[in-house]
Parts: structure tokens; sequence; C-alpha cells
């Protein structure tokens, strides 16, 4: 961060409203990034010239705004493979029709626990909206921090805020896309009238499908804050379409990535929670086919929606 030359408060104000019109009019990663560090300076000289909580607060709302936009901006670039993700050279197999390298995160000025903590922002925002909680805070006579609302975007990822946990239903508009019937969708809902997915059996929390039998194609969404047996157990069956996100730190992920037979990103999926809202996590997901049917009904799903990257099958 540059350190603030003129702590005036004429100065800090024009450096809040200058970060405030570059928010309005960035689209790239980079210009996300940059904005970040003004916003940050502008609040270091906006305590310095002690103007009040009532700027401090719009100073880190703007850094955090700053950082949703950092969170869809890196998305979709992952997403169309001009941003390279975790792993450096995965991308350009997704997306082997770009004529430029995909660019790293470290050429955008990011790393990848910002773009982590930016997607945690991002999802914070859709839930409660980060100019409301910078309202609310100073309603409180406090300041609004990044780390707080890292956490609420955490809480929002795992279902805490609203006691769901892993509850998140695939539209059926996805089903209808693949085209296929299944055999088995091994994590469904235990209410019937939740269950999307064309299967002739289900298996819910109550059957435990991990410890059951599968036979034939599985569909299988499972619940992601323990996706890595469920992950495993797909791999091992060979013949399944797997819903799941894809986190930088997880083992697993790389497992699916050596052995899927065929991958589409998808961006921005609209689940339906148990409550009868919609939500769409603030992470990218994978689709993924094993055996060659579920290969191809992945490939066709990823034609067939906007909502998908560029596809990958394995040679």
């Amino acid at each position: 961060m540059a350190e603030p030359t003129d702590s005036s408060p004429t100065a800090a104000v024009a450096a809040l409203a200058q970060a405030d019109q570059w928010l309005m009019r960035a689209e790239l990663p980079e210009e996300f990034a940059q904005i970040m560090a003004a916003a940050e300076v502008a609040r270091v000289m906006a305590e310095r010239a002690r103007l009040g909580t009532s700027a401090i607060n719009r100073a880190t709302s703007i850094k955090l705004q700053a950082m949703a936009g950092l969170a869809a901006a890196v998305d979709r670039g992952q997403g169309d493979g001009t941003i390279a993700g975790h792993g450096g050279d995965r991308v350009s197999k997704i997306a082997p029709g770009n004529l430029a390298p995909p660019r790293r995160l470290s050429d955008l000025g990011v790393d990848a626990k910002t773009v982590r903590e930016s997607r945690l922002v991002a999802l914070a925002d859709r839930e409660y909206g980060i100019r409301a909680l910078a309202e609310r805070a100073e309603s409180a006579g406090r300041e609004i921090t990044r780390t707080e609302v890292v956490a609420l975007g955490r809480a929002v990822e795992s279902g805490i805020t609203e006691g769901q946990g892993d509850d998140w239903y695939t539209p059926a508009w996805l089903f209808d896309a693949l085209g296929l019937r299944f055999d088995m969708d091994v994590c469904a809902p235990e209410d019937p009238g939740h269950r999307t997915c064309p299967a002739d059996a289900y298996l819910t929390e109550a059957d435990d499908g991990l410890a059951r039998p599968w036979h034939g194609m599985v569909w299988c969404n499972p619940p992601y804050s323990k996706a890595a047996p469920w992950v495993a157990r797909v791999i091992a069956h060979g013949d399944a379409v797997l819903l799941t996100h894809i986190p930088a730190n997880a083992s697993w992920a790389v497992d699916v990535w050596r052995t899927a037979d065929a991958m589409v990103p998808m961006q921005a999926l609209p689940f339906q929670r148990p409550n009868g809202a919609t939500y769409r996590p603030g992470y990218a997901l994978m689709l993924t086919g094993y055996g060659q049917a579920a290969a191809e009904a992945v490939i066709a799903a990823g034609r067939l929606t906007e909502k998908s990257g560029s596809a990958w099958v394995r040679a």
C-alpha cells in the first residue's frame, strides 16, 4: 500500500471520491485490485484527518465492493480460460482455443488468498449487501472491517446463516440440458418435492448413500462441507455426473482433474434452498462426467447453457 502523503481533510475526501469513481468504471480484475489499494489509502487518510466513522466506513465499503468485483472478474476469466486457475496450466487444457496464454493471478497484482477472501466478501454482499452492512455498523457507532465481512461470507458459504447446512437443490434446467435419466441420485433431498434429478432411485441422508451400494449411472451433488468421500466414491464408481465446487486447497480436487472424462466449469448456478429462496454460491462449480455417456452429456450441457465455461474432454 502506498503511504499517504497528505492527511488533510480535503485530500482525504478527494481520495474517497476518486476511489468511488474508479469503482463505478472498473471491469478488469487488475482494476479492482488497484481500487482495493486506493481505498485502503483513502481509509488511512480519513483516519488521520479524523473525518469520523462515516468516512472510514465509506472507504472500507469501497474496498469491499472492489473485492466482490475482483472475485467476479477472476471467476469470469477462469471460466473462459483467460486467467489461470489453481495449478497454472489446467486452464489451457479447458480452453485450448485461447490464442494468448492464460494470465496468472500474480500478473493481476493479487494472490490466491486475496481471491479466496474476495469470493467470501462477494457471498456476504449477495446475502446482506456491503453498503447495508456499512450503514448498520455506522448506526451502531463502529467501523466495519474486512475480517467480519469475510466471516459473514464464510458463514453464508457453509449455510450457517439459515441453519440449512448442505441443502442446495440443483436447478431442474441443468438436468434438462444433460438429457439423461439416472439410475440413482445418491445425495437426494429428503423431501420428494425438492427432487429435481430424474432418477429411478434416490438415496437421502437418512439412507447414508456412502454406505449403500451404487449401480448404473449416478448423479452426485454432494454436501460441499464434506465432499471428499463422495468424490472418491464417484471416481471409484466411474459412471456418474458430479457437480461440486473445486476448492484450491483440497487434495480431492486434484483427483477430480486427474480422473474425469469431461469437465465444464459452471458459473453462478442458482440453487434452491429449503426456505424456498434462490442462492448462488460465490465460487466456481464444476460439472464432471465419468464414463462415455456421462462425458457426452456434460459436454452437451455446456453447449446449451450460458452459465458454463469452455469444456475439456480427456483424450
